[in-house]
């Protein structure tokens, strides 16, 4: 041994990373090269969940994350066991779904050599990882941190402002679990935990909330955004204006929330919103965002987001503020003119519409 650690010893490390940022559960379709992450993880008390087809076991963890709210780890052996992940690390990447993609590997020489189940693992999720790094066989460095820093950056990338998958190559030379034992001293590392954020109002936001016509729209939430839900209705009736929840939002059964729009946009002439105040992402309804995008864009159409990416499939350029759901609506409370036209929230959001609907029945009775 000419380095700082074995791969025993390094496996080890791994799963104490892994528990001191929080991770309690590992999704895993093990294989020979993983052998050293595997025998640790079943030293260590996380709970594993092992599945045979890789693709399976990643949309598993896939699932687990969105559900949760917190990151999910798979981990594989080398190959093409690696590019079965691909499919749900596309997933996790367009959804901001904290997942870590851990892929045993053989060591850098074997690459295009023909060698048994050795392909270019590193770069392989392409744009679609927040982070990437290719790391050394234990024995190969002589610097721990040359191991253990680009994981633990990995996990607070995931857990970061721009949430979403990322991948960690972990290179292991044979035999996998032989040499001594090395006591690292790694010692548990917290929970990467962001920093207090100031929402900052847009310039316009006078103008902007003292519309007479507006609509609040929530898209799809993330676990954790669908908890301050409430808010966004509190602040749209403060506003005077509808609260429509789509289909993937998570708050369509939230009191005084429209939960059928698509169904009374089809059935009515409703008429158009002057400013569109959009919590969270994607529209399930085509029919919703074609309706909110004919009339606003621009500093008409406020889009509230923790990862601040605009959704704009219909060119509008909508304004963006990077802000989560409950602290954006406490500021925006504080600094709301409360000047709407009370009819239009009770034609739209609690009353009759042109087609002679009621979008209130449906927020009552479903």
């Amino acid at each position: 041994m000419t380095g700082v650690s074995t791969n025993r010893s390094w496996g080890r490390a791994v799963v104490r990373i892994l528990q001191g940022c929080g991770i309690d559960r590992v999704f895993m379709s093990p294989g020979a090269r993983s052998t050293p992450v595997v025998a640790a993880l079943a030293e260590s008390g996380i709970e594993c969940v092992a599945h045979y087809d890789e693709r399976g076991m990643s949309f598993a963890a896939l699932g687990c994350a969105l559900a949760s709210g917190k990151p999910a780890v798979c981990l594989t052996t080398s190959g093409s066991a690696v590019a079965n992940l691909l499919p749900a690390c596309v997933e996790a990447s367009q959804s901001h779904v904290r997942l870590v993609f851990l892929t045993a590997d053989r060591p850098a020489g074997l690459r295009g050599t023909g060698a048994n189940q050795t392909i270019m693992q590193p770069g392989i999720f392409g744009g679609y990882v927040r982070f990437a790094a290719d790391l050394p066989c234990p024995e190969d460095t002589d610097r721990f941190d040359d191991l253990a820093g680009p994981l633990r950056e990995a996990l607070c990338v995931a857990m970061g402002p721009h949430p979403g998958p990322v991948h960690v190559n972990l290179q292991f030379r044979e035999p996998l679990l032989g040499g001594e034992d090395v006591d690292l001293c790694v010692g548990l590392q917290e929970s990467p935990h962001p920093a207090p954020v100031t929402v900052q109002l847009p310039v316009d936001w006078p103008r902007f909330s003292s519309a007479r016509r507006g609509v609040v729209v929530i898209g799809r939430l993330d676990v954790a955004s669908q908890r301050e839900a409430a808010s966004a209705v509190a602040l749209g009736k403060l506003l005077g204006w509808p609260v429509i929840g789509d289909a993937l939002s998570g708050a369509r059964h939230l009191p005084g929330v429209v939960r059928h729009a698509d169904w009374l946009l089809r059935l009515g002439d409703v008429p158009m919103p002057e400013r569109v105040l959009h919590f969270g992402g994607s529209l399930v309804s085509k029919r919703l965002g074609e309706w909110i995008s004919a009339s606003c864009g621009g500093a008409d159409w406020l889009q509230v987001l923790p990862t601040g990416d605009r959704w704009d499939p219909w060119a509008s350029v909508p304004s963006v503020v990077s802000a989560r759901i409950g602290p954006f609506c406490e500021a925006a409370s504080e600094a709301v003119m409360a000047s709407g036209d009370r009819s239009w929230g009770e034609v739209v959001g609690a009353g009759r519409c042109r087609g002679g609907r009621f979008f209130g029945e449906c927020s009552r009775h479903g």
